[in-house]
C-alpha cells in the first residue's frame, strides 16, 4: 500500500487522502470470506430482503417512555436467552429505562413474555436461513448472520420513525446507564475495537463496532445506513459494511494517523488513547462521529480495565453460550 499523505484542516485535525485505487484494494481485502454464497448475493442484489416485524408493536416500545433521549435495542434468540437474561438484569439495575429485546424466534418471544419483558417478534427471511450453509470467519451462521442483515433495517426504520437508537449486542453488557456519555451533538458514537476490518484498522488506527453503536435520527443518518445496507446485499457483517461505508464518505478523524504497519504498532497506539475520545466528520454532511473510550466502553483484553469506571462491558468471547458465561462470571465477580 503507498504512503498515505496527512493533510491538516483545522487545530489537531487531519484527514487521510485515501485515493480511489486505494480504496479498491482495502475494499477487496476487507471482505474477503465475508462474501455472501453467490446464489444468495444475486438474489439479495435484485430483490428487497426484509425482515418481518410489527412495525405498530415496535414503535409503541419505543416511544413508551421519554425519560432517556436513545432507544436501547439488543437483538436475542433463543440459542443465547441465559446471556439475554444476563443482560435485561444488568440493563434494568444500571437505570436504563427505555429498551426492548428483539426475539428473531417463537420461543424467545414466548419466554420474554412470560417474563415481561419489554420485546418484539422478527421474522428472519428464510432465505438467508436456507442459503447460507456455512459460517463466515467471524463464526457467524445462518441464523445469526440473518439476524445482522435484519439489523440495520430495524435501526433504519426506527431512524426514519423519529426514534434515536443505541444498538446493543447481546453480549454486550451494560454496567452503568451510558445515556450521560450519550448526551451530546455527535450523531454516530460507537464502541471502537483495533482488529475488524484489518485493512482500515491499519489505516485509522480503530474501527466502528456494530456491537454497540448509537445513531440520532436525521435524514443523512439514514442516507448512511441505506449505504450501509446496500453493502450488507454484498457481504454478511454490518460491522464491515458500517466501515466500508465511513471509508467511501471519506470520513475524516481528528488524529494524526500514519499508516500502521504491524499489529504491534497498531495495538500499542490503541492503547495508548484508550482513555480518550475521538471525534469525527463525513465531509459534505452535518455527521459528526465519536468513536467512544475503549477504557469504559471495553472489549480488548490488552486494554486495562477499571471496574469502577465502566459503562460496557463487551469481552471478546467464544461463540458458545457457556463460553460467554463463563467470561462474564469471571468478569462480574
Amino acid at each position: 500500500m503507498q504512503e498515505m499523505a496527512l493533510v491538516q484542516f483545522n487545530l489537531n485535525t487531519y484527514i487521510i487522502n485515501i485515493t480511489k485505487t486505494m480504496q479498491t484494494n482495502i475494499w477487496k481485502e476487507s471482505i474477503q470470506g465475508y462474501e455472501w454464497p453467490d446464489q444468495l448475493r444475486n438474489i439479495m442484489v435484485k430483490d428487497e430482503i426484509v425482515p418481518r416485524f410489527n412495525k405498530e408493536d415496535l414503535l409503541r416500545l419505543a416511544f413508551n417512555s421519554s425519560e432517556e433521549s436513545y432507544f436501547v435495542l439488543t437483538f436475542l434468540s433463543i440459542e443465547y436467552f441465559e446471556l439475554g437474561l444476563l443482560w435485561v438484569q444488568q440493563a434494568i439495575q444500571a437505570g436504563v429505562k427505555r429498551f426492548a429485546v428483539a426475539a428473531v424466534d417463537i420461543v424467545t418471544a414466548e419466554k420474554l413474555h412470560k417474563l415481561k419483558i419489554p420485546h418484539f417478534i422478527i421474522e428472519l427471511h428464510h432465505i438467508i436461513l436456507e442459503k447460507s450453509s456455512e459460517n463466515n470467519p467471524g463464526g457467524f451462521n445462518g441464523k445469526a448472520m440473518a439476524l445482522i442483515n435484519s439489523r440495520t433495517q430495524i435501526i433504519k426504520f426506527l431512524l426514519e420513525s423519529g426514534v434515536n437508537v443505541l444498538s446493543c449486542d447481546i453480549d454486550a453488557i451494560i454496567i452503568k446507564n451510558p445515556m450521560p456519555v450519550l448526551e451530546n451533538s455527535n450523531e454516530i458514537a460507537f464502541q471502537r475495537v483495533v482488529y475488524f476490518p484489518k485493512p482500515l484498522a491499519r489505516i485509522w488506527g480503530f474501527t466502528a463496532c456494530c456491537g454497540f453503536v448509537a445513531f440520532r435520527t436525521s435524514a443523512e443518518v439514514v442516507s448512511l445506513l441505506n449505504r450501509v445496507i446496500n453493502i450488507q446485499k454484498i457481504v454478511s457483517s454490518d460491522q464491515l459494511a458500517l466501515n466500508l461505508a465511513l471509508m467511501e464518505y471519506n470520513v475524516e478523524w481528528a488524529l494524526n494517523r500514519n499508516l500502521f504497519e504491524s499489529d504491534e504498532m497498531l495495538t500499542t497506539e490503541f492503547k495508548s488513547i484508550a482513555s480518550k475520545s475521538i471525534y469525527g466528520r463525513l465531509p459534505k454532511t452535518e455527521i459528526s462521529l465519536e468513536a467512544l473510550p475503549a477504557t469504559t466502553f471495553w472489549r480488548h483484553k490488552f486494554v486495562s480495565l477499571d471496574r469502577n469506571s465502566i459503562i460496557v462491558l463487551h469481552p471478546n468471547s467464544p461463540k458458545s453460550l457457556q463460553g460467554k458465561l463463563d467470561i462474564f462470571n469471571e468478569y462480574l465477580q
